[in-house]
């Protein structure tokens, strides 16, 4: 509804109008008569338009109309009036009437050309709300989108902006209104801004360019990059009127672009600077391309690289990336040359942990990284002089192995931007590093194995899978007589004979990576026609997948080794010809020995027994007649033929000990000394003998030829000390280099150690006292059994100190037991 208010005190005029106003569809017609009334209406209700009589009761209709649009704003305002006067209508129009009619002459007339007036404004007022409707439509679109969208007249003053690009301002829509496009540009990108507008035209009314929109609030670095469409639109003079800009935040795209372009930018310097690290030979050199090539990454540093000595913990500077000043301050304030310069970090076990670190590190100041070595206020004024805010170390490695530091000093002002490349460069110069000093390993060692094998005597062949020669040493160039050249060129391979051949065939198969060297002798014909033999000890070479890469042999010539053996392999023929010969003599007489030993047994000794038993039994039958100097003789008779008896089996037993078989086992020795002790012990009554036994280890021995050498013994120790009030014997064992040595100690008469090499001997006795009873035959049993396993014995004593015999039946000679208290 078209509502609308009609002020005239002509009640008349006022009827007509409200009558003719009913049949008007759509419009709504309110009257007032005075200037009050037409207030308090406005008061309470909106009104499309006002139609007033200028002759008012309080004021004019002019007055009222300024009244109007100072309160009420621009509402259509249609003037009729009574008195025509140009001068009403001239003011009216300065005040913006919609329209003004003189009353007079046909009224329906009048009030038509009224009608028609509203109609017009209730048009205008349609469209005008079906366009603010359409405009709500379309800000709520624009306010809807993602991107930036703003509307300028062509001074760049902003008219209209979306909420997306006000909230990335940082301004509200309502203050941007009005203010300038220009203001929220960088100020270096505004001369982009006014060339894309300036040059949009009917024919060409858009324009793409890139801008960077400056928040008013925030700080994002050098702005926010952004990609604007600007559009315009023209009257039909071709002037612009209005220009609206599209834009859209391409930070992202321009930051993933310039990472790409950073990223190919670093592969660039990466390869360049690996293709340089393998034309770089001298180690000094590499150090300062190290250095060189991380200052210029870092423009605005210091930067020197020092190799560590991990095993000796020392660091020393190799070289130096900076100005010619620079290396004369440090100079200056530090009395040496930088390159060249060691510092020991020995003191400081936090900075072994510092170097060791991986990536970069923020260092301590220069004071703290030299290790104190320079004064505090040097380092400072150093660090002052240059501007030094930080300091940074990287250290670079391989395997495991640290090969030096990468020091960075950073100027103030200044941050590390290329952190990562820096890194990347690093591990690559670590790698370089290794390279180059494995390549002069390898040099130096290549030329030590050179020099070696060249002045060895030894022939030296190298030959790959195939045969194909590799390598031959001038000896193996002179023993076969044929030039460097030759072998070089690998013309030549030793001329080895078909049997041979197979042979070395069979030999090189059998090497492999778990068993990789061997050793075989050949024959080879030499270029004279002469065969010679070789020995070849051959060790295949393999790559760590098992793959056979080549051989290397060492020879030598062994021809005369070959023909003497030969002559001793006659020799040994010969000889074991004679020896068969002179085994079967001793085994006759052996065989002889033992008829001859079993007739002594019993043909000897069966007399002496007749001997014994017809002088007891003549005792037995005239011994009261028998005067007493006969009957000693006849005792005397008797006791010479059991002596004889004991003689007969004393030898019997030592030639028993000399032919017996051995057959080892494991003995228990002290088992075995306290069985015979105590069997001997047992014949022993009334005497009163203190014994002690040690720690005896068992032995491999014939334990029927040991049981012999302790009954031998320990009844030496028996009857040597029956003299003695209380009689001692003591059995042990001790160690003398590894080997166990046995003894035998007691506390008996002793003898005198001068006597001691008769001690062994057969029948040799150094007691004639007729106590002490024997037929000097045991101990040297004993010193044949043990010589027999592989030991020997000794003895020590002095005249009336008792007597000590140590014994072994392996490794060698006896030494002195532990004393005893």
């Amino acid at each position: 509804m078209f509502t609308v208010l009609a002020v005239d005190a002509d009640r008349t005029f006022l009827s007509s109008l409200l009558s003719h106003a009913s049949a008007w569809p759509g419009i709504a017609v309110h009257p007032a008569e005075t200037e009050v009334e037409a207030e308090d209406l406005l008061g309470k209700e909106i009104y499309d338009a006002i139609i007033s009589e200028y002759a008012l009761p309080e004021k004019d209709g002019i007055s009222f109309l300024r009244h109007v649009r100072a309160r009420y704003g621009e509402i259509p305002f249609i003037l009729v009036t009574g008195q025509g006067s140009e001068d009403v209508a001239v003011e009216a129009s300065r005040y913006g009437i919609s329209a003004y009619f003189r009353k007079g002459g046909d009224e329906t007339a009048l009030l038509h050309e009224i009608y028609g007036k509203i109609r017009e404004e209730a048009g205008r007022k349609e469209k005008t709300e079906a366009l603010k409707a359409r405009e709500i439509r379309c800000r709520s679109i624009l306010e809807s989108h993602s991107g930036y969208i703003c509307r300028i007249n062509p001074d760049l003053m902003i008219t209209f902006c979306n909420r997306a690009f006000s909230e990335t301002i940082g301004i509200s829509t309502e203050n941007l209104a009005g203010s300038s496009f220009s203001a929220c540009i960088v100020e270096d990108n505004r001369d982009i801004l006014r060339n894309a507008v300036s040059g949009l035209n009917k024919e060409n009314p858009s324009s793409l360019c890139t801008l960077r929109i400056r928040p008013k609030e925030k700080s994002v670095g050098n702005g926010i990059w952004t990609e604007w469409t600007f559009t315009a639109a023209f009257d039909p003079g071709s002037s612009c009127t209005m220009i609206q800009g599209i834009g859209r935040d391409i930070s992202r795209e321009r930051e993933a672009a310039e990472k790409e372009k950073r990223h190919l930018r670093d592969m660039e310097f990466l390869s360049r600077t690996a293709m340089a690290f393998l034309d770089i030979v001298d180690e000094q050199e590499l150090y300062q391309f190290i250095a060189s090539k991380v200052n210029e990454l870092e423009p605005s540093s210091v930067v020197t690289v020092c190799e560590t000595d991990m095993k000796n913990q020392t660091i020393m500077m190799k070289a130096v990336a900076c100005d010619e000043d620079v290396q004369n301050l440090f100079i200056r304030e530090f009395g040496v040359n930088p390159i060249g310069f060691l510092v020991s970090f020995a003191t400081d076990p936090s900075a072994s942990v510092l170097l060791q670190k991986k990536g970069i590190q923020e260092a301590p100041p220069l004071y703290y990284l030299f290790m104190g070595k320079f004064p505090l206020d040097a380092c400072r004024r150093f660090e002052e002089t240059l501007t030094i805010k930080k300091i940074y170390l990287l250290g670079f490695s391989s395997q495991g192995e640290i090969f030096g530091q990468v020091i960075i000093l950073l100027k103030e002002g200044y941050d590390l931007v290329n952190t990562g490349l820096i890194e990347a460069f690093t591990n690559q110069a670590s790698v370089a590093l290794l390279r180059l000093r494995t390549r002069n390993a390898l040099w130096k060692s290549e030329e030590r194995y050179k020099a070696v094998v060249e002045s060895q005597n030894d022939l030296i062949y190298r030959f790959s899978p195939d045969g194909t020669p590799i390598f031959a040493n001038d000896a193996f160039n002179r023993y076969f007589n044929v030039s460097r050249e030759i072998t070089a060129d690998r013309r030549f391979v030793p001329d080895i004979p078909g049997v041979d051949r197979e042979m070395l065939a069979r030999h090189l198969s059998s090497l492999s990576p778990a068993s990789p060297a061997g050793m075989v002798e050949l024959r080879t014909r030499m270029p004279d026609g002469k065969v010679r033999w070789q020995q070849w000890n051959t060790r295949a070479i393999f790559t760590e997948q098992g793959d056979l890469i080549e051989y290397q042999s060492v020879g030598r010539d062994i021809t005369e080794r070959k023909h003497a053996e030969e002559e001793l392999e006659r020799f040994y023929s010969e000889l074991e010809e004679k020896v068969a010969e002179r085994t079967r003599d001793l085994q006759a007489a052996n065989r002889d020995l033992s008829t001859f030993t079993y007739s002594v047994s019993h043909d000897l000794k069966g007399p002496l027994r007749a001997i014994d038993g017809y002088s007891a039994l003549f005792l037995k039958m005239y011994g009261q007649a028998v005067p007493p100097e006969s009957r000693q003789m006849i005792e005397k008779i008797r006791e010479n033929s059991v002596k004889m008896i004991q003689l007969i089996d004393s030898l019997l037993a030592l030639s028993r000990a000399s032919r017996k078989v051995l057959s080892r086992e494991t003995v228990d020795m002290e088992q075995l000394a306290r069985e015979v002790l105590e069997d001997m012990l047992g014949h022993e009554c009334g005497r009163q003998i203190e014994t002690r036994i040690g720690s005896l280890p068992a032995c491999t021995a014939d334990p029927v030829l040991v049981r012999q050498v302790f009954q031998n013994l320990i009844s030496n120790a028996l009857k040597f000390t029956r003299s003695r009030d209380i009689a001692q014997v003591e059995i042990g064992s001790s160690r003398n280099d590894g080997a166990v040595v046995y003894y035998i100690r007691d506390n008996g008469v002793g003898f005198d150690m001068a006597y001691a090499d008769r001690l062994f001997r057969v029948f040799e006795r150094l007691h004639s006292d007729p106590r002490y009873e024997g037929t000097g035959v045991g101990l040297s049993i004993v010193e044949q059994i043990l010589e027999r396993h592989g030991g020997g014995i000794r003895a020590e004593s002095s005249p009336d100190k008792g007597c000590t015999f140590l014994f072994t039946l392996t490794g060698g000679s006896p030494s002195s037991p532990p004393s005893t208290a």
